[in-house]
């Protein structure tokens, strides 16, 4: 009798866990990142539950695990498998818009403001400036939170902002305008508005497409080039700098 090598195109590797449900277990070989492996499948063709990583001492081939016999079988059957129809080995948290929220009783409908880029400037109040404090770990470590940058952008006191509004009808072009960053007295970054990809009025219709801007609603432009983490060495804020945006 000859057990060969099967290969799987899995969407998720899942790792055991402590919540479970027993059904009928489905023993896979499979392989990744080149290894072969031990696996069991929630379903026919679906997710794998990683048998080798939650116990080592199981044999990766299948071979060697019937090999085991009765022994074995119950080594594998004392793992806690989590079986979740959405499965995810770490904790993903989205954002959501205010608009978002209904009661629970509304039909939910596309968004139809689509305000237009040539109406956009009316509604809007003025400008001001803010801080967009990233903690970069959380933004781009590969594992963190599956990959979405709300944590990273969105820890308390993470946009500075302000100190005033000036009103648009009192700045001549807010599209002309000097940005700069200092930290401890040095401009990192030195730019201008006119160097937006996308101005004021773009921005505005494009996020209207998508959600309902309410007054007092906040859109960050983004930043000029100088960003300390893709600084050749990278710098990071320490305890204790001053740091000025204007």
């Amino acid at each position: 009798m000859h057990i060969g090598v099967s290969r799987f195109i899995l969407r998720r590797i899942a790792t055991p866990g402590c919540k479970f449900k027993r059904t009928a277990m489905r023993f896979v070989q499979f392989e990744e990142g080149g290894k072969r492996r031990l696996g069991v499948e929630k379903e026919a063709n679906g997710d794998i539950v990683d048998l080798s990583k939650a116990d080592p001492t199981l044999p990766t081939d299948m071979r060697g695990f019937l090999d085991g016999g009765q022994r074995m079988l119950l080594a594998a059957k004392r793992i806690p498998i989590q079986y979740i129809d959405d499965y995810n080995d770490v904790i993903i948290i989205i954002q959501l818009f205010f608009s978002a929220v209904d009661s629970g009783h509304q039909d939910t409908i596309l968004p139809r403001q689509n305000v237009k880029e040539e109406d956009a400037m009316n509604y809007v109040f003025g400008f001001t400036v803010a801080h967009d404090v990233s903690a970069r770990d959380w933004q781009l470590s590969k594992g963190k939170n599956g990959g979405q940058w709300t944590i990273g952008k969105a820890m308390d006191c993470f946009c500075p902002l302000g100190p005033a509004i000036v009103m648009k009808e009192d700045l001549v072009d807010p599209h002309n305008l000097g940005l700069r960053c200092l930290v401890n007295g040095k401009a990192k970054q030195d730019s201008s508005t006119k160097q937006m990809i996308f101005q004021t009025a773009s921005l505005v219709a494009f996020v209207s497409r998508f959600m309902t801007l309410k007054p007092g609603d906040l859109i960050l432009t983004g930043t000029p080039p100088g960003v300390g983490v893709f600084r050749k060495p990278p710098e990071f804020l320490k305890v204790r700098i001053n740091l000025y945006c204007v």
